[in-house]
């Protein structure tokens, strides 16, 4: 065969596996996993490349089948060494992504290792302050968290946010989770001294992008109470409070059950600080958000069984509601 006829012939396979590549993942982005499986292993025939055989790593890895994505991950990272050098950014994002896997399959200390690989290589290859490594830092700082080595978990965590900070902007949204992961650390660590201005920050960022009454706003708040009132920062903790209830009340309503949650941890801020008067008010509204809600449920449950035709298991349902109503 001449040189020509060669070089058609490996035109007309290129654009075949090309072709095929491309129907595949039109059909991952469909949903149609057992076809893309087909068309992916099909391409695995010819002589591997790195994408081919990301692309079947990945079908696995949206599926949840980490037993099968890990073989292909390694031949990835072999075939990137070959073909982009040890060193490469390539190699990087499939030692992640194996990371990943190898977490999955509860082997968090080959995930360790897998994870600090690939920081080491972006570190040389992108620099010591590169959003990515920021990612590979929360990463990494949650699977320590993961083997209770609470310490080195703040010690990545702590790196992740100043990266992310010169990266993305000290306000940015982006920081959030990061922000969030951090403080719930130290919150846990009884550290409350380190975990409140990471709430106030946080909290101040929420604002900003989603207004002072957004119910996304509810999560910090409560942190941000819980560590105010840890530190016996009462002053600070009351507002903060009060604004959570205010937030819950217009969020889910005035009956509503977590609301009955939020009366009782300011029942035992008020009870820590011996201001029993509040405390019973909110007690008793606790208490009658509960007992309501302990009717419905009761009267729901006697009306299933009545409409299946099952009187005598209705009966006592309707009997507790009925106690329950003629209680003071």
């Amino acid at each position: 065969m001449g040189i020509r006829a060669c070089s058609l012939a490996v035109l007309l396979f290129t654009g075949l596996a090309a072709a095929q590549e491309d129907a595949g993942t039109k059909a991952f982005r469909l949903g149609d996993y057992a076809e893309a499986e087909r068309i992916y292993r099909a391409a695995l025939v010819s002589p591997q490349t790195p994408d081919t055989v990301r692309r079947l790593a990945d079908l696995y890895g949206a599926q949840g089948k980490n037993t099968d994505a890990e073989p292909l991950l390694i031949r990835l990272i072999e075939l990137c060494e070959d073909t982009y050098g040890g060193e490469s950014v390539e190699v990087a994002s499939a030692l992640v992504d194996l990371a990943r896997v190898t977490r999955n399959l509860a082997r968090p200390k080959d995930a360790v290792l897998f994870l600090q690989r690939a920081i080491a290589i972006h570190r040389k290859a992108l620099g010591l302050e590169h959003s990515e490594l920021a990612k590979d830092f929360a990463i990494l700082a949650s699977m320590f968290v993961e083997l209770q080595q609470f310490e080195d978990a703040v010690q990545w965590y702590v790196q992740a946010l100043r990266i992310a900070e010169i990266t993305a902007g000290p306000g940015d949204p982006t920081l959030l989770p990061t922000m969030d992961s951090l403080a719930a650390l130290y919150r846990n660590l009884l550290r409350y001294e380190e975990a409140e201005p990471l709430y106030r920050r946080a909290l101040t960022i929420r604002e900003r992008k989603l207004g002072p009454m957004d119910p996304e706003l509810l999560s910090t708040l409560d942190n941000l109470a819980y560590v105010y009132f840890g530190q016996k920062k009462y002053s600070e903790a009351e507002p903060v409070y009060r604004r959570l209830l205010q937030l819950w009340e217009k969020a889910a309503g005035l009956d509503h059950p977590m609301l009955a949650l939020t009366l009782d941890k300011m029942v035992e801020f008020y009870v820590d600080q011996e201001k029993f008067s509040e405390a019973e008010c909110l007690a008793e509204r606790a208490l009658a958000i509960r007992k309501a809600s302990l009717l419905e449920s009761l009267e729901r449950s006697a009306k299933v069984y009545e409409a299946d035709e099952k009187p005598a298991i209705a009966l006592p349902f309707r009997e507790r509601a009925a106690a329950l109503k003629a209680e003071p």
